[in-house]
């Protein structure tokens, strides 16, 4: 049986990949951090390039899933609050994406009484994902919410990007 939190999160062990995944977000944030305090001019690449992947991995697979965990989202809010100290906007996308998408994951809850499983989406196409943990897939309405995610994710990135050249 699964334990959660009051904000519906998990209360579980973090898995191999889980753990890669965060080393991974660590060290492009310790890149950025690093090239930033040298003035660097890679600061503003790392940057970028670490906002735009994550943001193409939340908005386009399964990956919020990691998110209930609340030790993946504790870890995961860390970072991105290291990350932010960049200053620049771009940075403050995974920060915002991982805010929206526990947003729209506690209102599916309160909808639906049950956990929101994001889809996959190729080739101009939503392709279904199926839970381990839930034992199902998701369901028409879990893609309109997949919809209400990828159209906030835009325009979030595009917030960022705009302020970033103003």
């Amino acid at each position: 049986m699964r334990k959660f939190t009051k904000a519906h999160l998990e209360i579980r062990r973090l898995s191999a990949t889980d753990i890669l995944w965060l080393f991974v977000y660590l060290v492009l944030v310790s890149f950025s951090l690093y090239f930033n305090f040298l003035k660097d001019k890679m600061s503003f690449l790392v940057v970028l390039v670490t906002s735009a992947f994550f943001a193409f991995i939340i908005l386009t697979t399964p990956f919020g899933l990691r998110f209930r965990s609340i030790y993946f989202s504790i870890i995961w809010l860390v970072f991105s609050l290291l990350f932010m100290l960049n200053m620049v906007s771009e940075a403050f996308e995974p920060f915002l994406l991982f805010v929206l998408y526990h947003v729209i994951r506690l209102i599916f809850w309160r909808t639906y009484d049950r956990e929101f499983i994001p889809f996959t989406v190729a080739k101009g196409h939503m392709y279904r994902y199926v839970s381990k943990i839930e034992h199902k897939g998701g369901t028409d309405i879990d893609k309109y919410y997949m919809k209400l995610l990828g159209v906030g994710g835009l325009v979030i990135t595009i917030l960022c990007f705009v302020r970033l050249i103003g």
